[in-house]
Parts: C-alpha cells; structure tokens; sequence
C-alpha cells in the first residue's frame, strides 16, 4: 500500500505530493506500531490465559499424580559457568544449595554436574559447596548432601552441555527423573524446585 501512495504522490505536482508522502510516512509508521502494538497485546493475552486457566489445572494434575505415583525420585542439575564474577557464583548457587535442601522423596541425593570455564570457577564453586553442606539443614536426611561433579568446559557452552549431559547418561538417571539446565547466572526463588517438580 505504501508503494502505492509513494508512486501516486510522485504523479501529483506541489501541494499534493506533499500531502501523500506524508501520508505514507504515517501509513508506514502507523502500520509498524500496529504490529507490534498487536504482538504486545496477543503475547500478554497468551501469559493471562496461561496464568489464570492453564497453570491452575495443571498445578492440580501435578498434585494428583504426586499423591498416586509418589514425587519425582531423583535429580540431576546441570549447569554451565564460565569465568563469572565470584559474588555471582556465590548467589546463584547459594539459591540452588537452598532449594536442594528443601526437597523431599528423592530416593537418593540430587547430582549436580557443572561444567566450569577456569579454575576460579571451580574454586569458587566448591567453596560454595563446602559452606552449604555445613550450614543447611536438609529437609530430608537420605537426599542429602548432593553430590558435586566438576567438568572442564572451556571449548563454548554447547561442547560444555554436551560433556555434562554425556556425565549424566553414564549415570543411567532413573527413567523418571529430572535433568534440570541451568545457567551459571540463573537465581532460583524460595520454593521453585518444589513447584517446578511435581508437573515431571
């Protein structure tokens, strides 16, 4: 349509070829806000009937099959850092230390295989593991300590996944257990692991 406009305003002497650039200009203007003005409104509707429809009877079902089946029997985390800031490391896995204590029903403890970029990563990592095995009070005894794998992974993030999830498969994870990604800067919140799981 614009080209249209643009065409015809190049036919029109003086006064009216500037009114129908101008006119394209809004045309095409206008046309761009609308799409995604229009993207923004469908996007947050999706979120809305996700939120309040879909999310509900799902979290119910979830509860269900906790309740016949038993929870999810065993966790694996892996997770990827690389060279980043120690204060960082330190929240982020301090969060999901916290959230490991939480669980229970695990029928042995959560496995956390992390690939790591440096040595630093590493040292920090283990520092974090030390502090949250002698601080946290687990919630169940027989899901407790988690074990920590480290894998150098200093070759970009797709070779390190790849290492990491290899490590797991060697394990033979329990056919309906969790493998959970995660990010070397991915903050869980309070009660996460316990809402997340259920709907595995």
């Amino acid at each position: 349509f614009g080209i249209l406009v643009v065409l015809a305003a190049r036919s029109v002497d003086g006064v009216g070829a500037q009114l129908l650039s101008r006119l394209t200009a809004i045309i095409l203007l206008g046309g761009i806000g609308c799409w995604r003005w229009g993207w923004f409104v469908v996007q947050n509707s999706r979120a809305i009937i996700y939120r309040y429809f879909v999310w509900p009877r799902l979290s119910r079902a979830a509860r269900r099959a906790v309740d016949e089946r038993g929870p999810v029997p065993e966790l694996n985390i892996v997770a990827v850092t690389y060279m980043e800031e120690p204060w960082i490391t330190a929240v982020v896995f301090g969060s999901l230390y916290r959230e490991l204590a939480s669980l229970t029903g695990l029928k042995r403890p959560p496995r956390i295989v992390l690939a790591t970029g440096c040595d630093e990563d590493d040292v920090a990592v283990r520092a974090i593991h030390e502090k949250a095995l002698r601080e946290l009070a687990p919630a169940d005894e027989a899901a407790w300590p988690p074990e920590l794998v480290l894998i150098r992974g200093d070759n970009g993030k797709r070779n390190a996944l790849a290492l990491a999830m290899q490590n797991v498969a060697s394990r033979h994870p329990h056919p309906d257990g969790v493998v959970f990604l995660m990010d070397g800067d991915s903050l869980m919140r309070r009660g996460m692991l316990n809402r997340v799981l259920p709907v595995f």
